[in-house]
């Protein structure tokens, strides 16, 4: 079968077609988009987009969410039905999560918190050499409009808004996000690379670059190593998508809780989660403690992929 020429050509091939299936798609699906928020949205409104001006919050979501769910969700899907036969087993979404590892999943993340806004403060100062003033100019434009395009989307009043939010900012990224870096990508380069280690900072490097906020590359950097060696520990891809999913939902209530209540004690612990202040370092040593173990148990795993052939077969996280 045809098809099945797919499924034995090599890791790195096959890496090569998912990056140009996720290009193709994100594409095809944005073209989509804009062509059905003719109707939606109106002329004037989907044209003065294709030109650079000013439209409705509404427009930008309903193109947030639409792209999202075509870069991410369908290109996994996609990559696990043609170098997998089963999207299900391919991605590992066929086994869930048990309660107590997805708390220390949980665990693991609200620990690493800390370092990860340290590492975001220190990202934040970087400056470039005065022949890239140019270039670091653009980038920090680029990340404010990001940042204020991010809050602008989480400024509601409704809990309508709030719970349309926690899907657009906190489910569909969390699903769409790691079925495509930690379900496909983070294995293909694994295996291309015989290294899981490899597999997953990379993997995670990618999975930050593709933000383009250059100035918070670190921090998205490390959560995504984060979420990678989860999905190796536990050995399904539910561990990282709930992870992926509790971090984007603090963000996303803690400024819904600074915007609408009134609650002094609340709204002082929602400000402190949204600026990292009230983290205390302590927790940061457990989370490097955490992080050892974890890494520990994957070598006692073997801490390598097998040969091509045995890759198919693989156990998550052997």
């Amino acid at each position: 079968m045809f098809i099945q020429v797919f499924r034995n050509i090599k890791p790195a091939f096959q890496l090569f077609l998912t990056l140009g299936v996720w290009a193709l798609t994100t594409a095809l699906i944005y073209l989509a988009a804009i062509l059905a928020a003719f109707p939606l949205f109106g002329v004037q409104e989907t044209v003065g987009l294709l030109n650079g001006a000013v439209v409705s919050l509404d427009m930008l979501k309903y193109l947030q969410t639409v792209t999202a769910l075509g870069s991410f969700v369908a290109p996994a899907m996609f990559a696990g039905w043609l170098f997998g036969g089963n999207i299900s087993e391919y991605l590992h979404i066929n086994r869930f999560c048990s309660v107590g590892r997805l708390c220390l999943s949980l665990l693991c993340l609200l620990t690493l918190l800390p370092f990860v806004n340290y590492t975001g403060e220190l990202n934040s100062r970087m400056v470039l050499p005065d022949f890239l003033s140019g270039m670091e100019t653009w980038m920090r434009d680029a990340e404010s409009r990001a940042e204020l395009l991010v809050r602008q989307f989480m400024d509601v009043k409704t809990v309508g808004g709030l719970l349309f939010n926690i899907l657009m900012i906190a489910i569909i990224p969390a699903v769409g996000e790691e079925f495509l870096f930690r379900g496909v990508v983070q294995r293909q380069i694994a295996a291309t690379m015989r290294n899981v280690h490899a597999g997953i900072w990379l993997t995670a490097a990618l999975f930050s670059a593709l933000h383009f906020q250059f100035f918070s590359f670190l921090p998205r950097l490390f959560l995504g190593a984060l979420f990678g060696y989860l999905a190796i520990y536990t050995r399904t891809l539910w561990a990282p998508v709930f992870c992926h999913f509790m971090n984007n939902l603090l963000g996303v209530l803690s400024i819904y809780i600074i915007n609408n209540c009134t609650d002094g004690i609340l709204k002082d612990l929602a400000s402190a989660v949204e600026s990292g202040d009230a983290t205390a370092w302590w927790l940061t040593c457990l989370s490097l403690l955490l992080c050892v173990a974890m890494l520990l148990k994957i070598r006692r795993n073997g801490g390598r992929v097998p040969e091509r052939q045995e890759f198919s077969s693989m156990k998550f996280g052997q």
